[in-house]
């Protein structure tokens, strides 16, 4: 199989949880790129380059190579997730934190190679502003002091940074997790 490009213009995308009250709903709208030289060959190597907008604010950009057609798969991609609006999450922070998200943005990069089977992630997750607003009651909150933890890992400027490298090989449970 060999495809010389797959192209999106335009795309909308709806994401809609209703197993939550109220419904987790979030839209990828203008969502546009292309995919170039996909094959099935196994030494192939597509070229990805994706683009749009979540929620209005929030820009998304997916890049990098992939081969999901070889085995063993091969995936050398980057997501960028800028400027997410997270009160779009209250319907899951409330049912395991037990707040709902009163203000923050999220900035999240995923660089993920996949090759013979063998993984190296960089996962880093920015919140600017995170705070957590009016209690929920749910049986599934944490009783954990997530406030707490959330006060202590906020530095001067209300941002928190986490950066967790993952390293390892998808035929072993054993996961070689960086400092974080």
């Amino acid at each position: 199989v060999s495809i010389a490009r797959l192209v999106i213009r335009d795309g909308q995308f709806g994401f809609r949880d209703l197993t939550y009250e109220p419904a987790v709903d979030i839209e990828l709208i203008g969502f546009s790129g292309a995919i170039t030289n996909l094959s099935s060959q196994q030494k192939a190597r597509s070229r990805v380059d994706l683009a749009g907008t979540l929620d209005d604010y929030g820009k998304l950009t997916i890049a990098g190579e992939i081969n999901p057609l070889s085995d063993p798969l091969f995936s050398d991609l980057r997501l960028d997730l800028k400027n997410f609006d997270m009160t779009e999450l209250s319907p899951y922070t409330g049912r395991f934190v037990g707040n709902k998200v009163e203000k923050g943005k999220m900035n999240l990069n995923l660089d993920y190679l996949i090759d013979q089977r063998r993984v190296k992630a960089g996962n880093r997750v920015l919140l600017d502003q995170f705070t957590l607003g009016d209690t929920v009651a749910s049986a599934e909150a944490t009783t954990l002091p997530v406030s707490l933890a959330i006060a202590l890992m906020t530095d001067s400027s209300g941002r928190i940074d986490i950066d967790l490298p993952v390293e390892g090989n998808l035929d072993d449970p054993e996961f070689r997790i960086g400092s974080v």
